[in-house]
């Protein structure tokens, strides 16, 4: 992102700070569940995390954060916003750093993290330049989890490409979502290895609280369909740093 797309995310951030729950739904039995299975997914992924140190990209109103605090790592959540991070240290309590920083331009050193994530967020930033970024502060073998949003679902399509719809969703003018593909070898341009980019999630962010828990399970069925899959919600990224070669 250039200089004003960065102030656009800081001034969005500020506007979006006192009611980014309800926007996101994260406020709504829906919005939990969401959070639920994607922290089922790191933990099926990412086992033994205990004790090792992890890196939380965009960590905005710290709900997320608070959840990966179960994994008993050691957590270090940045964020470019001010006023976001404010109330993500009063949702996620301790046990976390909190650092206002640019995940373009991380503040850490060289192989600081053994694990970084991050829920929708390199669909806000300049995505080569990140996953750069993110590679250079893990240690080797270290790995990464990202859930994005999937244009090919086209409840997503018409938020992210209708102005009008872009605003009902508190989203801002630049984000985007991402199509798998693409998304797969960028990772793998970034450096990364045994990446995995998958369809995962078909909870609608606006279902009652009675049709959650059916549609959680009809939801986990249509992963696993061959084609319908690939309409899902979300797009899950797994992948590795390779450990450096010894001589």
């Amino acid at each position: 992102m250039n200089a004003g797309q960065k102030q656009l995310e800081i001034e969005h951030g500020r506007r979006i700070a006192e009611k980014a729950e309800k926007i996101w739904k994260r406020d709504r039995l829906v919005g939990r569940k969401r959070l639920e299975n994607r922290l089922a997914d790191i933990k099926s992924f990412s086992a033994g995390l205990e004790g090792a140190s992890a890196l939380e990209i965009g960590c905005g109103t710290g709900l997320w954060t608070r959840e990966l605090l179960s994994l008993k790592c050691r957590l270090t959540a940045v964020d470019i916003s001010p006023d976001l991070l404010k109330r993500a240290k009063e949702n996620a309590g301790g046990g976390v750093e909190f650092i206002e920083g640019d995940a373009e331009n991380l503040p850490f050193p060289d192989g600081s993290f053994d694990f970084a994530c991050g829920l929708s967020i390199l669909h806000h930033l300049e995505l080569p330049r990140a996953l750069v970024e993110v590679f250079r502060a893990l240690k080797p073998g270290g790995k990464i989890w990202f859930s994005e949003p999937n244009m090919m679902n086209p409840h997503v399509a018409l938020q992210k490409n209708v102005p009008f719809l872009k605003r009902l969703s508190g989203d801002t003018p630049s984000e985007t979502a991402f199509f798998k593909r693409p998304l797969h070898k960028a990772v793998a341009a970034a450096g990364f290895e045994d990446v995995e980019v998958k369809p995962f999630d078909f909870l609608y962010p606006w279902l009652p609280d009675f049709l959650v828990a059916p549609a959680d399970i009809v939801g986990k069925r249509l992963e696993r369909i061959p084609l319908l899959k690939e309409i899902s919600g979300s797009l899950i990224i797994h992948a590795k740093k390779p450990i450096a070669k010894k001589y």
